[in-house]
């Protein structure tokens, strides 16, 4: 079965220059060069400063107080000011890159999610370490092995992956978010739409509804207080999921864009993604009743698809992703090896990558009696 096409070499270049454009400038866009303004309101004719900006999402203007006037809060304005005239140069040529590259064919990610991720990447998100998972990760994998997925049967070219059974955007939270500002005026310096009040106390932050931005929120299942996570979030409420952490493990920057704009996001590396989709596989098998047969099946069409593109030249990142799920333990391992036999029995005719991996000698789940003495797990990967 053919997963993929590859994307014509004019296609590949251009989403390579908006790639190499956005992320290079992806800092400097961000020094003190969020969308709003600085405003003062004085009370008995002391002046008090706030930050206005609007709200992509609940669409409405957001006024956040700062404190009383500083040096500190004047310096930073000025600088502000400046910067902000910088980035309106930078998203000018980031928005002529994004409209060559969708010209010239590049996966496309509909403008009513890109808004929404750009508030969150606007708000710090990807800056303390939240990654986008689902189907709109599978649409930057696409542009980023430089191939576009085709249908289940093989045929017709998709802009997203044919296999996601909704078009919500997912997006992944750590149990621990990466960076923590103290105060709005922290979070104002880093280039990022405050949240926190001026004093950093959680009373003072602006709590977000998840139900306003139509996007999933997920979180490794780690046993860890839901509530400490959901109020480092905002309160926002996660969905815990298994086996989650391998893919905040070597998350990169990847831009999505639209016909007309660019964002840049953090992106799970594809090979521990592919692996992720085994291990949920085995999880569906051998935990969720027969009802769940389209949700196991779209686990394993997503492996399949992602190992199939990443064997030709990136082999060594599915081998390194394979013997790291390995080492985490037998419940790892075992998921692993449902999910490795299931590829083999789904689709029995492709021609897969020969991995090297050692074979746990604990492995006894579902399927190890079909894995002959002395052979590597990972064989049921290569048709004979």
């Amino acid at each position: 079965m053919q997963f993929y096409a590859k994307q014509p070499i004019a296609t590949q270049t251009a989403f390579a220059q908006l790639q190499q454009t956005a992320v290079q400038t992806f800092g400097a866009h961000a020094q003190r060069a969020v969308r709003g303004n600085f405003s003062v309101r004085r009370v008995k004719k002391r002046p008090y400063w706030y930050f206005r900006f609007t709200d992509a999402i609940e669409k409405r203007v957001q006024q956040v107080y700062l404190g009383p006037e500083t040096s500190e809060l004047c310096a930073l304005a000025d600088a502000y000011r400046i910067a902000r005239e910088r980035a309106d140069t930078i998203d000018k040529t980031t928005r002529r890159h994004a409209r060559i590259a969708a010209a010239a064919g590049v996966a496309l990610t509909p403008t009513y999610y890109l808004k929404r991720i750009r508030q969150l990447a606007e708000y710090g998100f990807f800056h303390d370490g939240a990654i986008l998972l689902g189907e709109h990760a599978l649409t930057a994998f696409s542009n980023l092995l430089g191939v576009r997925w085709l249908n289940q049967a093989g045929t017709e070219p998709q802009g997203q992956h044919p296999s996601c059974i909704a078009a919500q955007a997912t997006i992944g939270l750590p149990a621990a978010r990466a960076n923590t500002p103290a105060s709005a005026i922290e979070r104002l310096r880093l280039g990022f739409q405050p949240l926190e009040s001026h004093t950093g106390q959680p009373d003072g932050w602006r709590q977000l509804d998840h139900r306003s931005y139509g996007i999933d929120f997920m979180t490794p299942e780690t046993g860890q207080n839901m509530q400490s996570i959901s109020a480092s979030w905002y309160g926002l409420e996660p969905k815990p999921q298994t086996f989650m952490e391998v893919l905040f493990e070597e998350a990169s920057p990847c831009v999505l864009l639209d016909q007309t704009s660019a964002v840049v996001v953090n992106l799970p590396c594809p090979a521990r993604y592919a692996i992720h989709e085994l291990l949920l596989y085995g999880e569906c098998q051998t935990r969720w009743p027969p009802e769940a047969a389209l949700k196991r099946n779209t686990h394993l069409h997503r492996a399949a698809a992602l190992i199939a593109a990443l064997s030709q030249g990136r082999q060594l990142e599915l081998i390194d992703a394979w013997k790291g799920v390995l080492s985490r333990g037998r419940v790892w391992s075992e998921a692993l090896d449902v999910g490795a036999l299931a590829l083999r029995q789904q689709y029995p005719k492709s021609a897969w990558i020969r991995l090297y991996c050692p074979r746990p000698p604990f492995l006894g789940g579902a399927g190890s009696d079909h894995f002959p003495s002395g052979c590597s797990m990972s064989n049921v990967l290569t048709s004979g």
